[in-house]
């Protein structure tokens, strides 16, 4: 049996790669907002699912779609130390094994968590944060701009 990846520290100057719909930029090109959200996974954790650039192209994070065809996404970049400087967030490298590997969730050496309160619904979230957010992404601009696919 082949053994997990560990989960290994990420540098600061590293990036992480989100998918975004085409539906959820707005006319200037800019992600809205709601693009920053945290989801449950199986084990009940909220974060944010991002692919880390050391083991992840744009690319690969687009083609991981599964809901929609990736022509449907485009893919933002986002600065580690930049995320880390949002109030009450954190990056944790959290890699995806399954040994037999799960077709409706492949393994992905690159998964990486954003935790943290995002939405103005959950406890300690604001409009402020995805606010923060938006301007990372901006400040690092499209790895896959969907307006090009």
């Amino acid at each position: 049996m082949t053994e997990p990846w560990p989960k290994e520290h990420i540098p600061d100057d590293d990036l992480l790669y989100v998918r975004v719909l085409k539906d959820d930029i707005d006319e200037e090109g800019i992600p809205e907002p709601r693009v920053v959200r945290n989801h449950v996974d199986q084990r009940g954790i909220a974060a944010m699912s991002t692919a880390w650039s050391r083991y992840a192209r744009p690319q690969d994070t687009l083609q991981r779609a599964r809901r929609r065809p990736p022509a449907d996404y485009g893919v933002i970049s986002l600065n580690v130390g930049m995320v880390r400087r949002i109030p009450y967030h954190s990056v944790e490298h959290d890699p995806v094994f399954n040994e037999p590997e799960d077709p409706l969730k492949p393994n992905n050496r690159a998964h990486t968590n954003v935790s943290g309160p995002k939405s103005p619904k959950e406890p300690g979230g604001d409009v402020k944060i995805r606010a923060l957010y938006i301007a990372v992404s901006r400040s690092c601009g499209w790895a896959i701009d969907p307006r090009a696919q």
